[in-house]
Formats: C-alpha cells, structure tokens, sequence
C-alpha cells in the first residue's frame, strides 16, 4: 500500500470518529426509531465489529512501513512469525470480523427489505434529526 492509502485510512477513521461523535452530543435531536436503533445492542455489536477491522488493517499497514523498508529481501520480511502474526493474521480478523457480523445478520429489516426489492423510505435509514426533513420539503 503506498502512502496515499495510509492516509486515505487516517481520513476513514477521522471521518468516523467525527460523524459517531456529532450523532452522540445531538442523540437528544434523533427520531425514535434512530434512537432506537443507536442504543441497540445489535448496532452496537456491528460498530464494534466494523471498529475491530479498522484497526486490524491499521495494525497490519503499520507492521508493512518498517518491512518494507528494507526491501523485498529485507531482514524483517524474512521473519516468518512475525509476517504470518502481523499480515496474515490480521487481515483474516478483519474479514471474520466482517462476516460475523454482517449487517444482513444484525438488521435482518434492511435485508428483507433489499429482497425484496422494496425501495428505502427516508425513515428507514437516516438518522435525521427531528424537524429537518420537514424544513427542507418544498411547500405545498
């Protein structure tokens, strides 16, 4: 990964902690149902498993800066333990991670819902604030 993806990552996890961050100080402002949905033990799970395989990822692009630093031949990457730990390891987390907790699984309305073929309502998804949908619809 070259340095443009670590960065492209740093950006993700900033993007995240500030959206999780802004949703949690305004949570008084949520509708019900995304209310609902925030202190719900399923969301909860899925966030925390989205949050492990972040930073699985992260640790496995930490651990390939200094590997890579000596080159392909270099005394790091021949160290099997540690490659197998660090690269293999972390990355088979993070797809269990995923898979364990994939939001078909954890919001069984949404996949229903895309089985369907049934189109999502604002109300569905969002987490709007009450009162801003109603202050952008034109008047009729």
């Amino acid at each position: 990964m070259c340095a443009n993806g670590y960065l492209v990552l740093a950006i993700f996890g900033l993007l995240c902690a500030e959206y999780s961050y802004r949703t949690y100080v305004r949570r008084d402002q949520l509708s019900h149902s995304a209310l609902k949905l925030w202190n719900s033990t399923r969301f909860k799970l899925y966030i925390g498993a989205v949050a492990a395989a972040y930073i699985f990822i992260v640790i496995r692009c930490i651990y390939r800066i200094p590997e890579l630093l000596g080159g392909w031949g270099g005394e790091l990457m021949r160290i099997e333990s540690e490659f197998i730990v660090l690269e293999g390891v972390m990355i088979a987390l993070a797809v269990l991670a995923q898979t364990a907790f994939h939001p078909g699984i954890f919001f069984p309305a949404m996949a229903a819902q895309a089985k369907k073929g049934h189109k999502m309502d604002l109300d569905d998804a969002e987490m709007e604030p009450i009162g801003s949908l109603e202050s952008t619809r034109p008047l009729k």
